[in-house]
């Protein structure tokens, strides 16, 4: 009888012991995956320097295509507008944003198309 209950003791601390080594891993894997989510998190320059700098140059593109749209100088706001879209693509794409990519995809072929149209019906 002690030998079974004996048995069954073992066993508890054996799936004890399994169990903690389970959560361990976890917990290691959890760590990653949150110093994974703070490297792509860039807020700054010390975060991650090229989406920093990125983000910010086509940001101001993007501020310097608009003026040139408001003062109608059209097609050079597309051309300007293009590479300010395609940098918060890129952006998007590091930061594995779904609805950055979705809204700067669509926005550069849009753009994109504006060109073309441009420039194969321009005399």
């Amino acid at each position: 009888m002690e030998s079974q209950e004996h048995q069954t003791h073992k066993e508890i601390i054996r799936r004890i012991r399994l169990q903690r080594r389970r959560v361990s891993q976890m917990a290691l894997e959890a760590r990653a995956i949150g110093k994974q989510c703070n490297a792509l998190a860039a807020t700054s320059p010390e975060d991650y320097p090229l989406v920093w700098y990125i983000k910010w140059f086509a940001s101001v593109v993007l501020i310097a295509a608009i003026v040139l749209s408001s003062n109608n100088m059209y097609p050079y706001y597309m051309y300007v507008q293009s590479v300010g879209v395609a940098g918060w693509l890129v952006v998007s794409f590091i930061w594995n944003d779904k609805a950055l990519i979705v809204v700067n995809s669509i926005g550069l072929a849009v753009i994109i198309n504006g060109i073309v149209k441009y420039l194969t019906l321009s005399p």
